[in-house]
């Protein structure tokens, strides 16, 4: 168990050349601090959080928030040769990430605010704006982007430390500029997210003859309003939160101030400016549809669905047994590690089908398995890695994938957890095998924005 002798032969014996002396014991409470430039930083360690063999780590003021050593906050351990170990262990983390922040200076944030109008300006002028640039510079696409690259570096030194009310409008052109060299160096083109103004011109337009009115939106929602004999309906269209080339519709009454049932509830994914129009259209066209038909939908919102929370068991089988179910999944449906994407996807979307009704406490390894083989795919198309086990050790994470680089972009930070991913129907909630795992009577795994 943690008593004072372990954790001063460990952990203390770690941090003390850095000036941190034990303080003493109390309520559960073990304290260390030291004196720099006048102010007292403390470090706690907290016995018993979560149970009988837990610790708590509270880093100084001021380092509490940092994002990046969250991870050394809560730990647990088996016997007293683990305790240990993680002891020494994060001391370890400690004199390597804690102490170099402590002795940084405190940052200042930069005080600037990019505005609607900013954005607004850059997809009305990108094209003027990246001109205007070449032009100043005597600039040519055709010898390449090195060049472009040079100049642009030196107009964002010439701008650093200004007030950033006057350089606003340098800003949006830099913006220009910047997207128009990541295009023609490494591809992709400018892309319009679904906003108030295009959902006024399909959507609003199509439903302005049946009493809709645009009533505005904010945080990525839209909403068209009707009230009719006191009765009133609404629509919204939400981007998604995943960040992809989505979108959700909704339709629905209201019962007092509170949602009544729905009409319609839709999601699509949209290629580029253009196709986002065709996709915001028929949805309207389906809309009015809906409410021409004027049933409420069966039970669309609340999908009939089972739900399990991963046990601890469950985790770690996953970690250590990994690889070796991995390969038995691959060879009991005849894949491999160099099966083409679309043969892997297309196999555990079929399977997910397959186990659609079957009880999570006998397909529960084949889930694990697939989560698995997912996160294989993953690694081999986008790059990141699994936890290594000291990484779970410290970080005390749901087991999974580390170091995708495009986890937050084009991929929901949610498949970080388990890798495996599943949406049900055409819902835009997307469910994750991490700390529980969802399937429903209807599902598929999305990845990329593709749908199998």
């Amino acid at each position: 168990m943690l008593i004072k002798k372990i954790l001063l032969d460990t952990y203390g014996a770690k941090i003390a050349p850095y000036g941190f002396e034990y303080q003493g014991f109390q309520h559960n409470r073990w304290t260390f601090s030291r004196e720099i430039d006048g102010q007292t930083q403390r470090v706690v360690i907290q016995r018993d959080i979560h149970g009988d063999k837990s610790f708590r780590l509270e880093l100084p003021r001021g380092l509490v928030k940092t994002y990046r050593l969250m991870d050394l906050e809560y730990h647990s351990y088996k016997d007293d040769d683990e305790l240990e170990d993680i002891l020494n262990l994060l001391g370890d983390h400690f004199v390597r990430r804690v102490i170099p922040e402590l002795s940084k200076p405190e940052e200042k944030r930069p005080e600037y605010t990019i505005t609607r109008k900013m954005y607004n300006r850059l997809e009305r002028e990108k094209d003027g704006l990246a001109g205007q640039f070449m032009d100043c510079y005597g600039l040519d696409w055709e010898n390449g982007t090195d060049g472009v690259m040079g100049k642009l570096l030196l107009e964002v030194e010439n701008i650093k430390g200004k007030p950033f009310g006057e350089v606003s409008g340098k800003v949006v052109e830099l913006a220009a500029v910047s997207g128009e060299v990541l295009i023609r160096e490494t591809g992709g083109e400018w892309m319009k997210e679904v906003d108030g103004k295009v959902v006024k011109e399909t959507v609003g337009k199509k439903m302005e003859d049946l009493g809709f009115v645009y009533m505005g939106g904010k945080f990525s929602r839209y909403r068209l309003e009707r009230e009719r004999e006191g009765k009133r309906m609404i629509i919204i269209i939400e981007r998604d939160e995943a960040g992809r080339r989505a979108f959700s519709a909704t339709l629905y009454w209201m019962e007092g101030n509170r949602m009544g049932r729905y009409l319609y509830r839709g999601f699509r994914f949209y290629r580029d400016a253009g196709d986002m129009r065709v996709q915001l259209g028929c949805a309207g066209a389906e809309i009015r549809e809906a409410l021409q038909h004027g049933k409420p939908l069966k039970d669309t919102w609340k999908i009939p669905s089972f739900r399990y929370h991963l046990t601890r068991e469950d985790k770690k089988w996953l970690r250590e047994e990994r690889e070796e179910i991995t390969e038995k999944f691959r060879k009991e449906y005849g894949l491999k590690e160099t099966s083409a994407e679309e043969e892997i996807l297309s196999c555990l979307a079929k399977r997910l089908d397959v186990l659609k009704t079957v009880d999570y406490g006998e397909c529960r390894e084949e889930l694990l398995a697939m989560a698995a083989v997912l996160g294989d795919l993953v690694i081999r198309e986008m790059g990141g890695h699994w936890h290594r086990y000291e990484d779970w050790r410290m970080y005390q994470m749901e087991f999974g994938l580390v170091g995708v680089p495009v986890v937050g972009i084009t991929l929901p930070k949610e498949i970080c957890r388990c890798s495996l991913m599943i949406q049900a129907g055409n819902s835009r909630d997307t469910f994750h095998c991490g700390s529980r795992i969802y399937y429903s009577d209807r599902c598929s795994i999305t990845w990329q924005g593709l749908r199998v």
